[in-house]
C-alpha cells in the first residue's frame, strides 16, 4: 500500500492523518499478534499456523482494495489492514519454530539467514 498510498490520497481526498491511519493499522495488527501467533506456532503444528496466517493475509490483501472502495467510511480498509498485519505476524515466530524443530543444529544458521 506504501506505493498505492499517494494516488490513494488524493483520489479519496485523505489528510495526512488518514494516511498515517491506513498505514499504520497493518502495523497496529502485527504488534497485537505477535505473541499470541508465536505461541500458537509453539504449541501447534508450525506447518499448519504458517498455512492459516498465509491464506488469511493473502485474504486480507485481497480484501484490501474492496474496503477501500466502501461506502462506509475507512473502517472496512482499517479492518483490512488490521488482519493483514496480524495475520503476517504469524510468519517470524513460526519459522523460527519450524527451524528449531526440524533443522538440523548445524544448519540452522544457513536456513535462518
Amino acid at each position: 500500500l506504501s506505493v498505492a498510498m499517494l494516488p490513494m490520497s488524493q483520489d479519496f481526498g485523505w489528510t495526512d492523518t488518514t494516511k498515517g491511519l491506513v498505514s499504520a493499522a497493518s502495523t497496529i495488527g502485527y504488534m497485537v499478534a505477535l505473541l499470541p501467533a508465536g505461541i500458537a506456532g509453539s504449541l501447534a503444528d508450525p506447518v499448519l499456523v504458517m498455512g492459516v496466517g498465509v491464506a488469511i493475509w493473502s485474504a486480507a490483501t485481497l480484501a484490501t482494495p474492496a474496503a477501500a472502495l466502501s461506502t462506509p467510511g475507512l473502517a472496512p480498509l482499517l479492518a483490512a489492514r488490521f488482519v493483514m498485519g496480524a495475520a503476517e505476524a504469524v510468519c517470524t515466530p513460526t519459522i523460527q519454530t519450524f527451524a528449531s524443530r526440524y533443522v538440523p543444529l548445524a544448519d540452522r544458521a544457513q536456513v535462518l539467514a
